[in-house]
């Protein structure tokens, strides 16, 4: 079994705490899309009990845009970041290096627009609110 030394721990945790970052990114995506799906079922809801719905509004389309953005980021993180990192018989450190190879690979300017947008309309959300 393969003991980490100090020196290699120094390296390995700003790694896996970004990991972990976009693990609980993907985490608040999933729960981002409860926003439009609340919204689709409101719109179902009184449609059946024959109630008007106010459409569409800004929330709406914000809703719709941070579904649309969240789903990008669910996929986005399972397909390019969590890509081959947990294989059959791979060792801890051979775990770290893959982690490390795919934020390399796929942190460019993408995910800096992904993740402004998504905040775009959290603030959005936030201003329909108060």
């Amino acid at each position: 079994m393969n003991k980490i030394t100090v020196e290699e721990l120094k390296i390995y945790d700003p790694i896996n705490q970004m990991f972990d970052s976009f693990v609980l990114v993907q985490y608040l995506s999933i729960l981002n899309c409860m926003f439009f799906t609340s919204q689709i079922l409101q719109f179902i809801f009184l449609r059946i009990i024959k109630r008007t719905f106010t459409f569409p509004t800004i929330g709406f389309f914000t809703d719709a845009i941070l579904f649309a953005l969240s789903l990008y980021t669910i996929y986005w993180v399972q397909a390019e970041i969590m890509a081959n990192v947990y294989l059959d018989g791979s060792t801890t450190e051979e775990q770290h290096l893959r982690k490390l190879a795919n934020i390399q690979m796929n942190s460019n300017f993408k995910f800096e627009y992904l993740f402004s947008g998504m905040i775009a309309c959290l603030i959005w959300k936030i201003l329909e609110i108060v």
